[in-house]
């Protein structure tokens, strides 16, 4: 046996390993695409319902309120009913409200389907990230988390433009009908190769003993808190770069494609490198270190500079951005084994906020102070993911569990 293939077997990373890796994250790219697929068709779909953009970017917003209105229950749902029922039933209301959006024929009944569909990925992914923690070892959770984050950016590399052309080729109904078939295929994937995990040790837990607990360790509320502001520093930026791009750096609408395909690589790329890295010297260290990077780099962007300084900045935050939150999501879902799903909630909970946050809290500075202000906001909410970090992630670090027998 090489030394390489020993290192793999000794920390429990085999082909088996990463197969059931791969499974877990191809929902969790399927679920991110399913909230971000309407962003390159949303004109085709105006045009085709007649109605106005605004009114068809709706179709969005009330997908995501799926989850904000379902997101705390449905971690402690999996910590009762175990991950892989709920993967399968979240795969059937995705493939069924995907399949269901492509025959759509009105408006209003669009908007209901919509919400289905969030609701659907409000469901998959606390339960992605559970069944991560229950399927791995301690030492090879890192290696699968950063299989998983990485395919999540793929849905920016590979989702978009995949989208871009089958709808102009085919139509945007066949955008969904796509998604249908792939989420079709995940829910086959599911059954057939991935290993049930039993229910936590609190199935019988009211939901709020369950957030009792959880709320409790300050470790838990630390790291979520950070994983919030991390998000929200992240989806600030994104939210108001193509408007920096064009508006201060001169690149139309039109040629930002390439941007975004480059953030998405160094997303991806550095969700895998990060497992090595925190294999090495731990979530903490990398949590800390991409969130103060980040805050640094943003920091920077508040002196005026070019094109290519600037794309180059949204490079690296990207790049920051996928290394963080792998560290972060490891980090979290090590603690509290007997409430994981619920830790998964609040987890995702957090995101939405931390999105809401960064469009909101990033709107308010660019108004008043323009896009010094803006970058000036993103890098303290980067900060303060650093500092919380600091403060109760290595304390967290020590408590990283074995998981759950299948």
């Amino acid at each position: 046996m090489s030394t390489a293939t020993a290192t793999a077997a000794g920390d429990g990373w085999t082909s088996g390993a990463l197969a059931r890796a791969s499974i877990l994250g191809l929902g969790a790219f399927l679920a991110l695409l399913n909230g971000q697929v309407l962003t390159p068709i949303l004109p085709l779909m105006a045009s085709d319902l007649g109605v106005s953009e605004a009114a068809v970017g709706q179709l969005v917003t009330v997908a995501g309120a799926a989850g904000v209105l379902l997101g705390l229950i449905a971690g402690p749902l999996s910590d009762r009913t175990g991950r892989r029922p709920m993967l399968v039933a979240s795969a059937v209301v995705l493939a069924a409200a995907s399949l269901a959006t492509a025959a759509g024929g009105s408006y209003a009944a669009l908007l209901w389907i919509r919400f289905v569909s969030g609701v659907g990925a409000t469901l998959m992914l606390p339960a992605i990230l559970a069944a991560t923690a229950d399927l791995f070892s301690a030492e090879a959770r890192p290696r699968a988390m950063g299989v998983i984050m990485a395919c999540s950016g793929g849905s920016m590399v590979v989702g978009w433009p995949a989208a871009a052309v089958v709808s102009v080729r085919w139509g945007w109904r066949a955008v969904f009908v796509m998604l249908g078939v792939s989420f079709i295929a995940e829910l086959a994937l599911v059954m057939g190769f991935l290993p049930g995990s039993r229910p936590g040790a609190g199935p019988a837990a009211t939901l709020r003993q369950s957030y009792s607990r959880v709320l409790g360790d300050r470790r838990v509320v630390s790291v979520a808190l950070a994983g919030c502001l991390s998000a929200a520093s992240w989806f600030g930026f994104m939210t108001y770069l193509g408007w920096y791009l064009a508006t201060q750096c001169g690149l139309a609408t039109g040629h930002q494609a390439p941007v975004l395909s480059a953030m998405g690589v160094g997303y991806s790329v550095a969700s895998l490198a990060a497992g090595g890295g925190i294999r090495r010297v731990g979530a903490a260290r990398v949590a800390i270190g991409a969130s103060a990077s980040a805050a640094a780099c943003a920091l920077a962007m508040t002196a005026r500079s070019g094109l290519w300084t600037a794309v180059a900045g949204a490079v690296v935050i990207a790049t920051l951005r996928g290394a963080g939150v792998t560290a972060i999501s490891d980090l979290l879902i090590g603690l509290r084994p007997e409430d994981r799903g619920t830790v998964a909630g609040l987890n995702a909970l957090g995101f939405s906020v931390g999105v809401l946050m960064g469009a909101g809290l990033g709107g308010l500075a660019l108004a008043n102070g323009g896009y010094r202000l803006l970058f000036f906001t993103l890098s303290a909410l980067a900060a303060g993911a650093s500092v919380l970090l600091a403060r109760r992630g290595r304390g967290a670090e020590a408590h990283r569990f074995a998981p759950t027998e299948p």
